[in-house]
């Protein structure tokens, strides 16, 4: 027989990160509560409970894995919205050509809703503003949490800010091209949103305890990975900005290699 290749070296700051995203959603979660972390998880005030098709697919991809998640997604791809600021930059929102939308009507509304209170709950907390269009919050990723045996979500607020001479001088791409959206320090800061176990919270990454979350090279843009939380599953994509059109049909569900 031959001899077994050797096990794969971990990166120790990934596995630090990965340690500290599973503690930040169980303290979410009220599972666990870690009270170093309580200054850098701001809670919002939002009273949305996931429908019964939620904790069933849940309890799917617990199960089955990927699998379950791929099957409870309709085989209908929509395609993804070109809005007349996009073609002039060569901009690419989303990373398929079209998305998709869950069996389970339910599970879409619920998303959408989600994204919805988003801007009204940041006010009411207190925190930078958040707005719903293509240049602030526009999408999240949709995780299974093996930490907490359940569904989250991360969303990313404030996705294009435009450069700033001295405060943000980096390029995010064709997207980032005549962007309405100012740089500010405490907006990026709290631009990390997560949704597990029925909460919804803004993390501040300014926060020591939070800090090490971010992978080193993003902490000007302040961007905590999805996979650092939990099994990424697909990207969920919300525009606001779909006018005429119910809630849960500006939803779009992109999975990785579809």
């Amino acid at each position: 027989m031959g001899q077994a290749g050797a096990a794969p070296v971990l990166d120790p700051q990934a596995l630090q990160r990965a340690e500290l995203g599973a503690r930040v959603l169980r303290h979410l979660a009220g599972i666990d509560q870690s009270p170093e972390l309580a200054d850098g998880i701001k809670v919002l005030p939002v009273l949305l409970e996931p429908p019964r098709a939620w904790h069933t697919l849940t309890a799917g991809v617990a199960e089955h894995g990927v699998a379950a998640f791929r099957g409870s997604l309709s085989p209908r791809r929509y395609p993804i919205p070109r809005f007349h600021t996009l073609a002039h930059c060569a901009c690419q929102l989303t990373s398929s050509s079209g998305g998709r939308r869950f069996r389970a009507k339910p599970i879409n509304l619920f998303l959408a809703l989600l994204f919805e209170q988003i801007p009204a709950a940041v006010a009411l907390a207190g925190l930078p503003p958040v707005r719903l269009d293509r240049y602030d919050l526009h999408h999240g990723h949709l995780l299974y949490a093996p930490s907490c045996e359940q569904l989250g979500l991360l969303l990313h607020a404030r996705e294009y800010p435009a450069t700033h001479a001295e405060r943000f001088d980096v390029s995010l791409g064709n997207c980032q091209a005549d962007s309405s959206l100012e740089f500010d320090e405490a907006g990026m800061d709290h631009r990390n949103i997560v949704w597990i176990g029925g909460r919804l919270a803004c993390l501040d990454v300014s926060a020591p305890a939070l800090r090490p979350l971010l992978m080193p090279g993003l902490e000007l843009p302040r961007t905590v990975l999805e996979a650092d939380l939990g099994q990424p599953l697909a990207d969920v994509n919300f525009f606001g900005e779909l006018a005429g059109r119910k809630s849960a049909e500006r939803l779009f569900v992109c999975v990785p290699g579809d």
